[in-house]
């Protein structure tokens, strides 16, 4: 059971127009080899597929900030996310998608995180600042008048309490009962939260319970994960609120100590900027993987420009900023229980992206190993799909149906998500693939040959009572990744090769 098994006349025959037939293999030039923690050729952030305002914004704070466009490109569509989540969804005739995302963000330290952040998502903290400002005197006054009942009820519990005529203990009970009706009935207002940061799996709970089922959480740290895996207190991880506000689906919590909480759907937005170690720190805990924390986020692994930066006097245009403030409050207002449909056009592109993705997860698929993660994107996108239809049109999308040009932009950023995620998955050593394509390159660096054949790699001491089953998905990692190539040209393309052999790219051998 060779590499043959997987390599069918048709691919032999490329690799054959590609090598050359009847060519000497050693005259064939060899490209450079692209190495394993390379993402240099990782596709660029798709800015034009956003709307116009989201396009600009990105564009000029990328420019001024001097950062991959990836990093205020998925804040962008958190801020979305952020504004219409939970509100708005999208009938995909089996199920609906609610219009919320959890998007990460990964570059390293230095690269101007925390300005970019800022910048894209002041208008929904200064709408929230807004909004807490306007409540303060209503729930000022609420609160005195709760004070004032709950006061008054006391003292009537009392009276009844020591009262020894039974007629004026029942009508003291039941002016007790009234009171605390009259309290339960007007609650003080909950302060209106839309974003938050720094904050415990309980915490949150409450906030969103109190403010529509929705939140939003923006980081240009990784610190949440922390609190996810039980920073503030001896138990294991709690993230079941993570998992299920990604969905809709129902969630309660009823703790001894604290009032029992419980949203019927819950809808949270993530955008998080982190940086390299948090995402292998992240992904060695296997219960993210496991439970499927991992597999909600769409990654973005942002180059570094560190180094190649010129000094910055461009600052972003007052325009530009209140223009986009603008755009925000306008997705922030718009209402709840909004269901968008898909055109026929539409939801027929979709269905070839979701076919496309399904396909790839097969066995020797290149999403195999993120069976997890794929199962999920084609959801993120028709979710990506809403939210640019909604940026677009604002409140008056909410009569039209998401037409095929959005859910074509949303295919394209599902792309782009895909090729990092993948990324993302390997640099948090995820993909078994990956490190049988090391080990046998380990093996080719120790021994230096010219040419092997596949079943030689079976005397590295990592291979050892291993299968060729378990070596081929390697060797075909090595060569896309033009480490190595098969030796092609005695082969007819007609039945049966024989055990193939390979060419080693001596480049590898130079330093």
């Amino acid at each position: 059971m060779g590499l043959a098994k997987t390599l069918n006349a048709e691919q032999l025959d490329e690799f054959a127009d590609i090598l050359g037939m009847g060519t000497a293999q050693d005259e064939v030039p060899w490209p450079d080899p692209i190495p394993f923690d390379d993402y240099s050729l990782l596709p660029d952030f798709p800015v034009d597929v956003l709307t116009d305002v989201g396009k600009r914004m990105v564009t000029e704070v990328s420019e001024v900030a001097q950062v991959d466009s990836g990093l205020p490109g998925v804040l962008y569509l958190a801020m979305t996310s952020a504004c219409i989540g939970g509100r708005v969804s999208v009938d995909l005739l089996s199920h609906d998608e609610q219009c919320s995302g959890y998007y990460a963000a990964i570059l390293p330290s230095g690269e101007r995180k925390s300005f970019v952040a800022a910048q894209m998502s002041r208008p929904i903290f200064d709408y929230q600042n807004e909004r807490q400002q306007a409540m303060r005197e209503c729930i000022r006054d609420a609160t005195n008048r709760q004070k004032v009942l709950e006061a008054r009820l006391s003292k009537l519990q009392k009276q009844a309490a020591n009262t020894e005529d039974a007629m004026q203990r029942h009508e003291l009970i039941n002016m007790a009962a009234a009171v605390a009706k009259q309290i339960q009935d007007e609650p003080v207002p909950a302060e209106p939260f839309y974003i938050v940061d720094d904050i415990t799996t309980e915490k949150l709970g409450l906030l969103m319970a109190e403010n529509g089922e929705r939140m939003a959480i923006l980081s240009a740290e990784g610190g949440i994960f922390k609190l996810m895996n039980g920073l503030y207190n001896e138990r294991d991880g709690n993230f079941d609120l993570y998992l299920k506000a990604h969905a809709g689906d129902p969630w309660s919590s009823h703790r001894i100590g604290r009032d029992s909480t419980t949203m019927k759907k819950p809808s949270l937005t993530m955008g998080l900027a982190i940086q390299p170690d948090v995402l292998d720190e992240i992904g060695q805990n296997k219960h993210f993987r496991e439970r499927g924390l991992l597999a909600r986020f769409l990654y973005s692994i942002c180059k570094s420009k560190v180094g190649y930066r010129v000094r910055q006097t461009k600052s972003l245009p007052e325009s530009l900023l209140q223009e986009y403030s603008k755009h925000i409050y306008s997705l922030m207002d718009v209402p709840s229980n909004v269901v968008l449909a898909l055109t026929p056009e539409a939801h027929a592109v979709w269905d070839e992206f979701y076919n496309d993705i399904e396909h790839d997860m097969k066995p020797g698929g290149a999403l195999e190993f993120m069976q997890d993660w794929g199962s999920k994107l084609p959801g993120a996108v028709v979710r990506i799909a809403g939210q640019l239809h909604m940026a677009e049109f604002g409140k008056a999308g909410i009569e039209r149906p998401i037409s095929v040009t959005f859910v074509t932009a949303s295919c394209v950023l599902g792309g782009y998500f895909r090729e990092h995620a993948m990324a993302a998955f390997n640099q948090m050593k995820e993909d078994p693939r990956i490190n049988t394509a090391k080990k046998i390159l380990s093996y080719l660096k120790r021994i230096k040959p010219r040419r092997f054949k596949s079943r030689d790699v079976l005397h590295h001491a990592y291979f050892k009572n291993r299968t060729m089953d378990e070596v081929e998905p390697g060797i075909k990692i090595l060569i896309e990744r033009a480490y190595i190539r098969p030796i092609t040209g005695e082969y007819s393309g007609k039945g049966r090769p024989a055990a193939i052999t390979f060419e080693v790219n001596q480049k590898i051998f130079e330093n």
